[in-house]
């Protein structure tokens, strides 16, 4: 299954595109599927994030301090920010992104953290979307929908009670979760202009039932394209 197809097919995407993943549930999967993807496609591929971000084996990481220094012929090229640990890199800036754009014939980027929740609350932390992003993907994990928020399936929990004014306790529901990733409250928090918006539903392995009904009320709350499917297992539906 081609995803990059799927989900931009009715996007009009061409050279020059700069796309953002935002949200918890296979963020980074996504990033990692459609860059592969892209470089069928396009020449230069940048593969990137604003946040920190995980050693990738797939791929040789190149530090954005040396990016002017070395000829690095891999597509895509996945640039990080400073080593943390073995494992672990920092971001790089928006500043440092806008740069380097111009190099590449296409652009991803993961913009937010979720500590490999399905579903997280945003704050002033987070990075916003940059204003010269053309696409951005909003997704959220199966695996969150009938779960408590106290079962360890939303990035700090504490403050998303607090925006949204539930109990620890509560059972995160469909119209919750759609509200949450709709809302200007919630993930839209992120995007302060207008660029093509779209939602995917990951995970449904987990429950293709479920999995549907979310992005079917992602679909009527924001008119936006919508898709759900699992990248484990190579799907993808549009709703």
């Amino acid at each position: 299954m081609n995803f990059q197809q799927c989900i931009f097919q009715e996007n009009s995407l061409t050279k020059g595109s700069c796309i953002a993943v935002l949200g918890g549930g296979g963020k980074t999967t996504l990033l990692n599927k459609l860059a592969t993807e892209f470089a069928l496609v396009f020449d230069a591929v940048l593969q990137t994030s604003l946040t920190k971000t995980a050693d990738n084996p797939s791929r040789k990481a190149l530090s954005i301090r040396n990016f002017n220094k070395h000829k690095y012929n891999q597509n895509p090229m996945l640039v990080v920010g400073n080593k943390i640990n073995n494992d672990k890199f920092e971001g790089i800036t928006e500043k440092e992104l806008k740069i380097i754009l111009p190099q590449f014939d296409i652009a991803l980027f993961e913009c937010d953290g979720a500590k490999n929740r399905p579903l997280k609350a945003h704050n002033t932390i987070d990075p916003t979307v940059p204003d010269f992003t053309t696409h951005v993907i909003m997704v959220v994990g199966t695996d969150a929908i009938r779960k408590k928020v106290s079962d360890g399936v939303v990035h700090r929990p504490d403050l998303f009670c607090k925006i949204w004014g539930v109990n620890e306790d509560d059972i995160l529901t469909t119209d919750l979760i759609a509200k949450v990733l709709t809302s200007k409250r919630g993930y839209l928090s992120k995007l302060k202009h207008d660029c093509k918006t779209i939602f995917f539903v990951n995970k449904s392995d987990i429950s293709m039932k479920y999995s549907k009904i979310l992005a079917s009320k992602l679909l009527v709350k924001s008119g936006c394209p919508t898709y759900f499917g699992s990248i484990q297992n190579d799907q993808i539906e549009h709703i």
